[in-house]
């Protein structure tokens, strides 16, 4: 069973979802997607930094696209010893202030 964004709550996202009957014959499809999305966007804002690699995939360019929004100033990152991270609101702002 397809469930579309007007039923799956607050999460707004299609899926697929399977239409096995609990062991007492009900389920109870809202709750099931309301807990799913809780946990989705409990983990999506758990995470405040991203890797170089991670925020590429967000991106969706290459690594070495985002070392050279990074090095250009476009992007703004974080330095922990010698690592890279570059925050989420920094990557929403950069995708928010493009054309």
């Amino acid at each position: 069973m397809k469930v579309s964004n007007s039923q799956s709550g607050e999460c707004g996202r299609e899926r697929e979802v399977s239409a096995k009957a609990a062991p007492h014959g009900s389920i109870d499809l809202a709750q099931m997607l309301k807990e799913d999305c809780d946990r989705w966007e409990h983990a999506q804002l758990s995470k405040l930094l991203l890797t170089v690699p991670q925020s590429a995939g967000v991106l969706a360019v290459s690594r070495s696209k985002v070392y050279d929004l990074l090095n250009s100033g476009h992007l703004p990152s974080v330095r922990i010893g010698r690592s890279r991270r570059i925050r989420v609101k920094d990557l929403e702002a950069f995708v928010g202030g493009q054309p």
